[in-house]
């Protein structure tokens, strides 16, 4: 039988928990302030 991993109520600990590199970490906080341009 397969028991079913409890993923964490906080939807950014779960992108947390399945990302886990730091660096992605980062990626993910940009990309949710809005796009960004080179020059920025």
């Amino acid at each position: 039988m397969l028991h079913k991993k409890e993923l964490p109520v906080c939807p950014v600990a779960t992108i947390i928990g399945l990302i886990g590199n730091k660096w992605k970490l980062f990626i993910i906080r940009d990309l949710l302030t809005g796009s960004k341009r080179f020059g920025e």
